[in-house]
């Protein structure tokens, strides 16, 4: 059953599709920069003496990147959330998804506020693979430049190339 609101806030967040071009490119730099600066400026022979260092090396960059992309999404949540709350004046977090003219003819049984947390967990699993992949990417290339350049070509590139209409 659906609830009678005022639609326009939750259609804005919940309802468009959206590419965050900034998001992905720092992600990729970011990753790119951490996994490739020893390589460039020639330490990472000096960090890694034993096979356990190296280990514990990949380990540290590996965790520094999954944090800062789990941070980047979170202050991304909050602060769509925030904007939409204040801008559309957005209420009615327990209503239920079907209440938004995007989804009545959906069958899921969560509310529009646990939707925004899915979609939320979504990106953050999207955000993950692009972290994984340009990391793999970044630590055979070794050198930033280059990596910068396939991961672009990997990522964003093809959202232009490809019809999103096809793509659904």
């Amino acid at each position: 059953f659906r609830y009678l609101i005022k639609q326009t806030g939750w259609e804005a967040w919940l309802g468009n599709e959206r590419f965050d071009y900034f998001m992905i490119i720092l992600i990729i730099g970011l990753s790119c920069f951490i996994v490739t600066y020893d390589y460039e400026v020639g330490t990472y022979i000096w960090k890694l003496n034993t096979k356990q260092k190296k280990d514990d090396y990949r380990r540290v960059w590996c965790l520094e990147i999954i944090l800062c992309a789990l941070s980047l999404v979170m202050i991304n949540f909050v602060v769509k959330w925030v904007y939409y709350a204040f801008k559309y004046n957005l209420s009615y977090y327990d209503a239920p998804l079907q209440s938004l003219w995007t989804f009545q003819n959906s069958i899921l049984p969560i509310s529009l506020f646990q939707a925004a947390i899915l979609m939320q967990v979504m990106q953050l699993l999207g955000v993950l693979f692009i972290v994984i992949v340009s990391q793999i990417v970044a630590y055979f290339i070794k050198s930033m430049r280059i990596s910068l350049v396939v991961n672009f070509i990997l990522f964003v590139i093809p959202y232009f190339l490809f019809n999103r209409e096809s793509l659904r």
